[in-house]
């Protein structure tokens, strides 16, 4: 898949949720989970979620450190991001999404 095809994917994802979120009753928590699934649940699927927070880190100005993140999808679900093309991936859409956003 491309990088803008990824990106574009991100943004379905938060469609899906900003749609789920206003079908909600408000004085519930807001934010229900996405359940994304690959055949192993660890390479494509970790590409998705350490993407997705990587993104959130730069839109809400917090520190965007990739390795330290997968070391935390790891201790959670073991061999999050399986190959080097994952991770690099990973660095591509975050310089596209930084240049999509003007942010480089």
């Amino acid at each position: 898949m491309s990088v803008g095809a990824w990106i574009s994917y991100l943004e379905e994802i938060q469609s899906v949720r900003r749609h789920t979120n206003s079908m909600l009753d408000t004085s519930r928590s807001l934010n229900p989970p996405i359940v994304v699934h690959c055949s192993a649940g660890v390479g494509r699927t970790g590409v998705v979620i350490l993407t997705e927070l990587m993104v959130s880190c730069v839109e809400h100005n917090e520190k965007v450190d990739v390795p330290m993140m997968l070391a935390r999808l790891r201790q959670q679900r073991m061999l999050m991001v399986q190959t080097i093309s994952q991770y690099k991936f990973v660095y591509q859409v975050l310089i596209q999404f930084l240049k999509n956003s003007r942010l480089i």
